[in-house]
């Protein structure tokens, strides 16, 4: 089974975490790099506390959805799809 481990020797400035790889994960290294640029990403963009917790696992949690429908129909066409988000309005206002 392939595993992602991450290790650190400075302490509180880490986690280790060993997760399981899929048994069809092509390139842990890869997967490893993605997932290191996504966080360092996603850190980047909240800086300051402008994006909540709970809003970064919806944007994830989102963009993973659109990824794996994209994935898919790629495979059933054969063409590899692209998608752009390119406007983004709110069904209903919220108070936070």
């Amino acid at each position: 089974m392939n595993h992602f481990e991450y290790w650190s020797p400075a302490p509180f400035q880490s986690i280790d975490l060993d997760l399981p790889l899929h048994e069809e994960t092509d390139d842990g290294e890869a997967v490893a790099s993605l997932v290191q640029n996504i966080l360092t990403g996603v850190d980047d963009l909240a800086a300051g506390g402008a994006i909540s917790g709970r809003d970064i696992v919806q944007a994830l949690s989102i963009a993973t959805a659109v990824h794996a429908a994209k994935v898919e129909v790629s495979a059933l066409s054969g063409e590899t799809l692209r998608l752009n988000l390119l406007d983004v309005r709110l069904q209903e206002e919220r108070l936070n």
